[in-house]
């Protein structure tokens, strides 16, 4: 019998380690298992504002794949090229694959706003359905025309790994913030919160990568130096996990955050205000609203339970 067969299209090498990729590249090696014929194509040029390269790289990759093929696209690739979609929608089993939408990036003026839900509305109609990672992005979808009965929400998995230990009872808290460091993980606003409780015992790491957003990780890491407590670095996180008992989850927009499942998966202990629910619209909207958690938590370690279970 034939092996099913499935194109799927990301910007750039799907190796990267961001949980936007991460998570593509376990959907591919998933559905392999399951005996799967998976073609991975890498997009050049640069992504989501497209530029000439990017548009010939798409136009090129879509060309080439045969008719009546199931086709997989990240929106981070498609979202603000829709005539390239549109153009072989007629031949091609398109799905988009949508994170979150293109316009919901942190820092963008009102008409960059407007233009990218232009044009992510236009690409989602030459796709017969779109996949999303959340029930959040799926409702978000609506605002795009995107129906009920043409979205399907498929969340994050996780992996088996050792327990976190954590701090003893008598230690301060462990912190840790996992995640690229860009204006909408909104590390910027955890260092600010933090800097209002120095009065309390804490250690903080923060793990991320620091190329995405060149400008803001140097002025977070700028932040970072005026205090003796911090470190920011790129590194494996699992042993770094293992160490620390609160994972937190500060982006100014939350949808649904592979690391942060990865952190309870380890057994680390979630705070209720940088944990948003499942698919909700979580906001950190200031630094007031991180550091009373901060200090509830500074208050709190006394009586803390053991590190297997939630806040």
């Amino acid at each position: 019998m034939t092996a099913p067969e499935l194109h799927v299209v990301v910007p750039g090498p799907i190796e990267q380690r961001t949980g936007g990729y991460i998570y593509d590249a376990r959907v591919v090696a998933g559905l392999r298992e399951l005996g799967w014929c998976v073609v991975v194509h890498s997009l050049a040029g640069a992504f989501p504002e497209p530029d000439a390269r990017a548009r010939a790289s798409l136009i090129s990759t879509l060309a080439a794949i045969p008719s009546g093929r199931r086709v997989v696209i990240d929106g981070l690739a498609m979202g603000a090229l829709p005539g390239p979609v549109l153009a072989e929608a007629p031949r091609l089993r398109l799905l988009s694959l949508v994170h979150h939408p293109l316009a919901d990036e942190t820092g963008l003026s009102r008409a960059a706003q407007d233009r990218l839900v232009a044009l992510e509305r236009e690409a989602l109609t030459a796709c017969s359905g779109v996949l999303v990672t959340s029930a959040f992005t799926a409702r978000r979808l609506r605002l795009y025309g995107v129906t009920a009965d043409r979205v399907r929400a498929v969340s994050p998995g996780t992996d088996r790994h050792e327990r976190a230990v954590g701090p003893g009872r008598s230690e301060p808290p462990a912190l840790l913030c996992v995640g690229s460091v860009t204006p909408r993980k909104g590390q910027d606003v955890l260092v600010r919160a933090l800097a209002e409780v120095r009065d309390l015992a804490w250690t903080c790491v923060c793990v991320g990568r620091l190329t995405s957003d060149p400008a803001f990780a140097g002025s977070v890491q700028r932040m970072i130096r005026r205090g003796a407590r911090w470190t920011i670095a790129w590194t494996a996180d699992r042993r770094v996990r293992r160490r620390r008992a609160r994972p937190l989850l500060p982006p100014r927009v939350a949808v649904c955050a592979a690391v942060s499942l990865r952190g309870l998966r380890h057994g680390a202990r979630r705070g209720r205000r940088a944990w948003p629910g499942r698919g909700q619209h979580h906001r950190w909207g200031h630094s007031g609203h991180g550091a009373g958690w901060c200090r509830r938590l500074g208050a709190a370690r006394g009586r803390r339970r053991p590190y297997g279970g939630a806040a």
